[in-house]
């Protein structure tokens, strides 16, 4: 969970203005779905738009993104959950809060729930009704490649594909608990690398969210961990982080796999 946060946290955050803003958003009751989990803090905030916030604890230091893209730094959107979670910690919903009432209710509920999320994000829909094997696995590239075809476009907007992200990354974690790793791995891999060409390439508009990238990153390397425990694709999974790293913006972009080098011994 992320650690305790002090208004003078915020005010070194936040410029003054944005948390005086960020402020009065709190006041006003507009910081909304608080949810808390060990990798950090999300929410909606309503203002002129609705805003969806992550905030982040990496190095002890606090970061974060926001959807209304201000220059990719602090706004009042991010004060303004920070703010909530200093006076109204409580007010943030957790994993165990969340298992728990889901595990009281009913199957058949639960099931038209997930039926209208697979309405919102058809993208989920693939998980449930793919084939096992290499099908799936061929399927799944092709998914990846067609959030980043996007024609006519002399630049691409990083906001255009970031937006199809949690979906896949939805669908990775559901791998990941039926011990799919590597379809998992794959979603990781397949945006990764193509993300990186992007930035290579020149190609995009702006950069990537702060640690949208690297967020990932540490996804694929825990996946491709856990695969190697149970399955192998030893090889595999050293060509595609040998492919990984050759990106010139790797580094920069937080894309390292400490731990999965030292496995592999690379």
């Amino acid at each position: 969970m992320i650690r305790k946060v002090t208004p003078l946290d915020i005010q070194s955050f936040a410029s003054q203005k944005h948390v005086r803003r960020g402020e009065q958003l709190f006041e006003n009751g507009l910081v909304k779905n608080r949810f808390s989990s060990q990798n950090g803090l999300k929410a909606i905030v309503r203002s002129r738009r609705t805003c969806r916030v992550e905030i982040f604890l990496q190095d002890d230091k606090l970061t974060g993104h926001c959807s209304c893209h201000l220059e990719n730094t602090s706004c009042e959107h991010q004060a303004a959950v920070l703010m909530a979670w200093v006076h109204e910690p409580e007010s943030f919903i957790t994993f165990p809060d969340l298992r728990k009432a889901l595990r009281h209710r009913d199957k058949t509920i639960l099931i038209n729930i997930l039926m209208q999320l697979c309405e919102s994000f058809p993208e989920l829909s693939h998980h449930f009704m793919c084939g096992d094997g290499k099908d799936e696995i061929d399927s799944i590239r092709e998914e990846v490649a067609d959030i980043f075809d996007l024609p006519f476009a002399t630049k691409i907007d990083p906001i255009d594909i970031v937006s199809s992200f949690q979906t896949l990354s939805i669908r990775a974690k559901l791998y990941c608990s039926e011990y799919s790793f590597q379809k998992a791995r794959t979603i990781y891999f397949e945006l990764l690398n193509r993300s990186l060409s992007l930035i290579d390439s020149d190609q995009l508009s702006e950069a990537f969210p702060p640690m949208v990238l690297s967020d990932i990153a540490e996804e694929y390397e825990q996946s491709a961990l856990q695969e190697l425990e149970h399955s192998g694709n030893r090889k595999e999974i050293q060509d595609q982080v040998k492919e990984l790293l050759g990106h010139d913006a790797a580094g920069s972009e937080g894309v390292v796999f400490p731990k999965l080098v030292k496995k592999l011994e690379m």
